[in-house]
């Protein structure tokens, strides 16, 4: 947003008479997240038509007023949940950084969105992929096709053994063992 804005206000930029710019979403300050211009529609933010025919545009606030435009912790966790739930909507697979997931930068002469949002955007297309695509828990299973007998039921756990609880929601399990329930 090149300032710190609200969502709110933000908007109410866009509507001024003349203004010749628009975005689908924009998220204030405080991690509020707005919408513009709904997904259907285009809206003009990237000075690029082509591109902007082809995408759901989001202007974030800024957490100070002046260059490096960096955004508030509020406002990256946002990001990250609507970057996922846009990305989940409209089918576009996992993220992949200048492909599915593109920025202002890549279609105008600009800085937009910024040397601290473009630092931060692995880390985003990452975050916005494990909402999307959790990972499974890694099973302990050992290479070889080693069969490892029942140690007993409800008794004490030991290194690798297999062991039966018929109590409680879990077994406690530290970061090495895995549980079925």
């Amino acid at each position: 947003m090149s300032g710190k804005l609200s969502a709110k206000r933000c908007g109410e930029l866009f509507q001024a008479v003349g203004r010749a710019g628009s975005s689908h979403y924009g998220i204030g300050f405080s991690g509020e997240i707005a919408l513009y211009v709904d997904e259907k529609d285009t809206a003009w933010t990237n000075s690029n038509w082509e591109s902007n025919c082809r995408a759901v545009t989001i202007e974030v606030s800024n957490d100070i007023n002046s260059y490096p435009w960096s955004v508030s912790a509020a406002s990256l966790k946002s990001l990250i949940s609507l970057i996922a739930d846009i990305a989940k909507r409209n089918g576009l697979g996992k993220l992949i950084k200048g492909k599915n997931l593109t920025w202002h930068q890549m279609y105008a002469a600009t800085d937009c969105p910024g040397p601290y949002l473009l630092s931060k955007m692995d880390y985003i297309i990452e975050e916005a992929n494990k909402i999307n695509y959790p990972a499974a828990p890694a099973a302990k299973i050992k290479e070889s096709a080693t069969e490892h007998p029942v140690k007993g039921k409800n008794v004490q756990r030991t290194e690798d053994a297999m062991v039966v609880y018929s109590t409680g929601k879990t077994t406690g399990t530290n970061k090495w063992g895995y549980e079925v329930p």
